[in-house]
């Protein structure tokens, strides 16, 4: 664990309701721009004050959701991994692109299910993510991934390395097509 990382899911973000509760704003990503309710047309037999507490109330549903498209990798990493036909392990970390900082693999310990080893997924290919259930959804199949390169955390990842990884499971590499 990185003691300097914070969390970025908006579940964890405590400042939040404090100071939009106060002016009585809403966020930025729930539309309105921030701005308060003013004027407008209230629906038929609400008053403004019910109306105001109709929408916090429903402020508040939506972030208790914590459905915000980013998140921590520390509240990611554990996730259970579904192959197309499968579970195929977990999620134990993840290799960042030092340049751009994109996610460029996810790092799945398969010792959930046999005598296991640590191999690379590409985000690309992932399917969906699941976050009430803690899963993500590859569209690779068990096989692949328990017949995949073995991936071992004390080397470096060089290109031929994430040739083999892209030629194993028949994706595009996603350098192919830079300028």
């Amino acid at each position: 664990m990185h003691p300097v990382l914070k969390p970025t899911s908006r579940s964890h973000d405590s400042s939040k309701p404090i100071f939009y509760g106060f002016y009585g704003w809403h966020p930025y990503w729930y539309g309105g721009y921030g701005y308060a309710m003013v004027g407008g047309v209230q629906p038929a037999g609400l008053t403004p004050g019910q109306t105001v507490d109709r929408q916090q109330a429903k402020l508040a549903q939506e972030q208790q959701k914590g459905d915000g498209h980013l998140h921590s990798v520390e509240e990611v990493t554990g996730y259970y991994v579904e192959a197309t036909d499968d579970n195929i392990g977990h999620i134990e970390d993840f290799v960042i692109d030092e340049s751009s900082w994109a996610v460029r693999y996810l790092v799945i310990d398969t010792k959930n299910w046999w005598p296991g080893k640590m191999v690379l997924i590409s985000p690309d290919w992932l399917r969906g993510i699941a976050w009430t259930d803690g899963k993500v959804h590859v569209g690779v199949t068990r096989d692949k991934v328990k017949d995949s390169p073995e991936f071992d955390p004390s080397t470096t990842i060089d290109r031929k390395y994430e040739e083999s990884i892209h030629a194993h499971y028949g994706y595009t590499p996603y350098w192919v097509g830079w300028a």
